[in-house]
């Protein structure tokens, strides 16, 4: 959802006993934007995080 919305791409890795969350843009004036927001705020950015909770307490799954 996150590369639809912003063109944004986040990838996951493995380093022994954690994860390692990688999120690139193609845009250099965004980098300092991805860094704000953090790893919640990534979570809930963009306009598909309130259709995933309005799915959740209408009681279907949000990623249908």
């Amino acid at each position: 959802m996150l590369r639809q919305e912003t063109g944004w791409t986040m990838a996951v890795t493995e380093d022994g006993d954690s994860y390692v969350l990688r999120v690139t843009t193609p845009n250099p004036r965004e980098v300092d934007k991805i860094r704000g927001l953090g790893y919640i705020g990534l979570l809930a950015y963009g306009q598909h995080h309130q259709r995933h909770h309005w799915h959740l307490v209408r009681g279907a799954h949000p990623h249908e």
